[in-house]
């Protein structure tokens, strides 16, 4: 995670940084997950979303 924010803008982790391109992840969702998964087993985006939310809060990163 340290090396993903040193190439961007972000220099340190915060709460909720995460969400902050979600819209843009979601439109991309299908095809390019469709690429690594089969399209069948594939989980709604919005399932993956609360998923996520629920393992950083376990590891209180967000």
């Amino acid at each position: 995670m340290q090396v993903k924010l040193a190439i961007t803008r972000h220099r340190r982790w915060r709460s909720g940084l995460w969400r902050s391109n979600l819209g843009e992840i979601e439109a991309a969702w299908e095809a390019t997950m469709a690429a690594w998964v089969d399209p069948e087993s594939l989980p709604p985006f919005d399932r993956v979303v609360s998923e996520v939310a629920r393992r950083l809060r376990s590891l209180r990163l967000d």
